[in-house]
């Protein structure tokens, strides 16, 4: 019997009479990535069991991944390019499994995979990520130091006549004079406050341009045998003739500073000090580099020499590896005023090898992301040491004055921060995928926009490799470092929702699978956006460019059709500035519209019987403010009826063209740090480029929850820019501040512009909104905004439109220098419509639109009902006052 059902069953099934149960994947849980091989570099002076024997290395395995370690320790401290570690490198990947694989680097083992990789470009394309914890991508100072400090102890190994070189004989003459002419004896002197490198950038200009002419010519290649010999193959140029000819400068004055030691004693020592800072002249016995072990404060140190240099246990100066990781560039000259404002700086190459890698890479990462080519994802990590830890902060300027590359930017004792920028693309919105991450114990703001603040504890760079927790959250979270999940965007069609970020992650669920939906992007500000489709191992192959465009007042739109797809796990949205996603049915709304230009209404008035509307007509392409229309150009109704007879005028302005100018700029507690900084470098640029260019007046208003007049209105243009230096801080009271910049201006003659910059709401004006709008249009003053940080772009959008001004925004300090120049040269151009509203209805709808279809329509209301009550109330009292005068008489 069961076998005749069986039977049966299959018939009906092949006749198709019973239909088959239709099988349906599953998403599975965000979080749950399919695994990939790791392959793991360790750095100088360890070993693959580096890596093995760590908790992380051991963690991915529990994931299911394949993990395999390069093991090149036996050559660590040989040069990195050479064949050798090229071709155990290329015998660790055919241990992994085909197609891609993750890069764990700590240390050069990341400077190691970025060479191999650039050399390999069919490696590279099977390579899903790197992430580097702690590579001195642009150099680690102390190899620097190591290789000066070697020069000036055994200079015969560098130069034929060691220390009775012709060079160094010259420079210690030089430091000769210079001490002669800058040092009164025993009377302090000049010493510390005119280095030598800046008294010989104004005595001898020409050793300064004898050193920069030389950074990009090979130099040492004729040395002796330092002790390492050289593996073949590879990158054969060491270092600059730049840095060679700057050692002979330092070894000059080293020595004849030792000479003077000598001869005078301590207390010639105590007074000279042309480099060494007073708070770091003493460097405790602890300050040992893991990787060169070379130590600070052993016998063998001289205290009274220029900078401390020792020589340690194991002489590791001598091998060509510090050539490879030595500071990529250093501060040959830098001179500031007595206010700390820079007047010269001189940034001269000195790593030949790393400099070159840098160019190399960035130009095939720059290209490959214009052709919208895949190229793996860099996360660099850097730990962070706290200001009152001393171990660890090998600061270049703790020996040599002026030697900050990279100014005010602690590092974990290799790594300088900056060096987490691998690249430096030419539109450097478009560095969009790589992450950059400092882990800070105090969450101090860095000076590089581009570098993502965690806070952590500090963790010395030879014990990184240990730090699961931090790589654990770098490697399940590439996109954000935190939680990748609070980016997602999951579509679902019963609960349509949005989110906002400069990473957003579109999901689909099971219910949206196989159907079309526009995904829809808004930004306040023209953002950078790229699209990039992710399979089940969250690697992407396809990159696909939004362009956003002027959608409405409040900023800029773009959309981007998906058909969701089993192959496809999401879509990852980046963008330069954060943007919005939402997401609708494909054919669900008209789009955002293709017309050429945009109608941008400013300010509403009621005059009389008259509607007076300001707008503009933007060219959606680009951008700019256009003039050249007149009425023909035009449609215009009330209510649904052409308007009969409009006047309308068009003026052209820029904010050079004004007679009055103020700055009024924020120095509340929010912008604390490199954004005030920025802040009052780019006003005092924006002071002195208005010099020729306008007769116009111009002054400072500086506000908090005070405000503090900082430059009258003046034509001395200089001095008004120097004024922005100052010491404010507080909260934010931005409507007093526009109400007090209005009185500034209401008293002067001709056109009157206020640019003010801020980051914040308002929190502490005794104005309210609407009163700050109209005392600037009562002084008609035009408002032009630069908002940064969380500013509320709503209401300074109303501010600007309002008084005939306009609105830029930024997300990055270092980009306010390019809105003020925005701000200076973009010519604007403001149309005026007056027309009479018909009898009889007090709300009147007036539209705006261009003929031809060439534009979105534009709405504004007036209301007329007050006007008339008003009129008619005056009327009335007029009578009664009439009838009580004839009464009386």
């Amino acid at each position: 019997m069961k076998r005749s059902l069986s039977m049966l069953l299959v018939l009906l099934l092949a006749a198709g009479l019973v239909p088959l149960p239709q099988a349906r994947a599953e998403i599975v849980p965000y979080n749950v990535v399919e695994p990939i091989p790791v392959l793991f570099v360790h750095g100088y002076s360890d070993n693959g069991k580096s890596w093995t024997e760590s908790e992380f290395y051991n963690y991915v395995q529990t994931l299911g991944a394949k993990v395999v370690s390069v093991d090149y320790g036996k050559y660590s401290k040989n040069d990195i390019t050479s064949a050798k570690i090229d071709e155990i490198y290329t015998q660790a990947i055919r241990k992994l499994p085909p197609g891609k694989f993750d890069v764990v680097a700590h240390s050069m083992g990341g400077l190691l995979t970025r060479y191999y990789l650039l050399k390999h470009p069919e490696v590279r394309e099977r390579v899903r990520r790197v992430i580097f914890v702690g590579t001195p991508n642009h150099g680690s100072p102390v190899a620097f130091l190591n290789r000066i400090s070697d020069m000036i102890d055994d200079p015969e190994d560098y130069w034929p006549k060691g220390k009775n070189d012709p060079g160094v004989r010259a420079y210690r003459n030089l430091y000769k004079d210079y001490i002669d002419q800058m040092f009164d004896a025993y009377d302090g002197g000049m010493i510390g406050k005119t280095p030598f490198e800046a008294w010989l950038y104004e005595h001898h200009p020409e050793i300064i341009e004898k050193i920069k002419n030389g950074q990009f010519t090979e130099a040492g290649r004729n040395l002796k045998d330092l002790g390492t010999p050289v593996l073949p193959g590879g990158e054969h140029y060491r270092y600059s003739e730049a840095f060679e000819e700057y050692a002979k400068l330092i070894a000059g004055r080293a020595y004849e500073r030792e000479y003077r030691a000598l001869v005078y004693g301590s207390l010639w020592t105590s007074q000279a000090d042309d480099s060494v800072s007073p708070t770091r002249q003493m460097i405790e016995e602890s300050f040992v580099d893991e990787g060169t072990k070379i130590k600070e404060g052993t016998k063998s140190c001289a205290a009274w020499s220029l900078w401390l240099y020792c020589k340690g246990e194991e002489n590791s100066a001598k091998n060509i590896v510090q050539d490879r990781l030595m500071y990529e560039r250093f501060d040959l000259l830098h001179v500031v005023d007595e206010d700390g404002k820079e007047i010269v700086r001189e940034n001269v190459v000195a790593n030949l090898w790393l400099h070159r890698l840098w160019l190399d890479e960035s130009f095939y990462r720059h290209l490959a992301n214009l052709r919208n080519e895949y190229f793996p994802q860099y996360i660099t990590i850097a730990t962070v040491d706290d200001p009152g830890h001393v171990m660890g902060r090998w600061t270049v300027d703790q020996f040599i004055r002026n030697l900050n590359t990279w100014p005010n930017e602690d590092h974990d004792s290799v790594v300088p921060l900056s060096s987490v920028k691998i690249t430096d693309w030419i539109d450097k919105k478009t560095s969009f995928l790589d992450r950059n991450v400092q882990i800070l114990p105090d969450m101090r703001m860095s000076k590089d926009r581009d570098v993502q603040r965690k806070e952590g504890p500090f963790i010395a760079h030879s014990d990184q490799m240990h730090a699961t927790d931090i790589l654990r959250a770098e490697y399940e979270n590439p996109l954000t470092g935190l939680d990748d999940q609070d980016a997602v965007l999951t579509i679902d069609p019963e609960s349509p929702a949005s989110k906002t970020g400069k990473i957003v992650v579109v999901r689909p669920n099971n219910e949206s699978l196989g159907f079309a939906y526009k995904l829809k992007i808004k930004s306040p500000v023209k953002a950078a956006v790229r699209i990039l489709e992710r399979d089940a191992y969250q690697t992407w192959e396809r990159m696909n460019e939004v362009n956003l465009v002027r959608g409405d007042y409040e900023g800029y739109q773009g959309e981007y059709a998906i058909k969701t797809d089993e192959n496809v796990r999401d879509y990852v949205i980046v963008a330069s500035d954060p943007v919005e996603v939402s997401y609708e049915p494909e054919g669900d709304s008209a789009g955002i519209g293709t017309y050429p230009y945009y109608v941008q209404l400013l300010d509403s008035t009621v005059k009389g019987n008259k509607a007076i509307q300001t707008f503009r007509v933007i060219q959606r392409a680009d951008d700019d403010s256009m003039g050249g229309f007149d009425e023909k150009d035009f449609i215009f109704k009330l209510n649904g009826r052409i308007v009969r007879n409009p006047q309308l005028s068009v003026t052209k302005q820029t904010i050079r063209s004004a007679s009055n100018v103020l700055l009024a700029l924020d120095y509340s507690g929010s912008m604390n740090g490199l954004p005030k900084l920025l802040s009052m470098a780019s006003a005092e640029d924006f002071m002195i480029r208005l010099q020729g260019k306008t007769k116009a007046k111009v002054g400072v208003l500086g506000f908090t929850d005070q405000m503090k007049v900082l430059s009258g209105l003046t034509d001395q243009y200089e001095l008004a820019g120097k004024t922005v230096y100052v010491e404010l801080d507080g909260g934010t009271a931005l409507y007093d501040a526009v109400v007090t910049g209005s009185r500034m201006l209401s008293g002067e003659r001709g056109k009157k512009s206020m640019l003010l910059l801020t980051d914040g709401m308002d929190e502490d004006s005794e104005a309210s909104l609407e009163e700050a709008i109209d005392a600037a249009k009562q002084a008609n003053v035009a408002l032009y905004i630069i908002g940064m940080g969380d500013a509320n772009l709503d209401v300074l959008q109303t501010m600007a439109n309002a008084t005939g001004g306009k609105l830029m925004y930024t997300y990055a300090p270092d980009e306010l220098a390019d809105l003020y120049n925005t701000v200076t040269e973009q010519r604007d151009y403001i149309y005026t419509l007056q027309c009479e509203a018909p009898d009889g209805e007090d709300s009147q709808v007036l539209t705006i639109e261009m003929t031809q279809n060439r534009s979105n329509v534009a709405e504004a209301a007036f209301d007329f009902g007050g006007i008339r009550d008003s009129v008619a109330g005056i009327v009335a009292k007029s009578k009664k006052l009439w009838r009580d005068l004839k009464e009386a008489y």
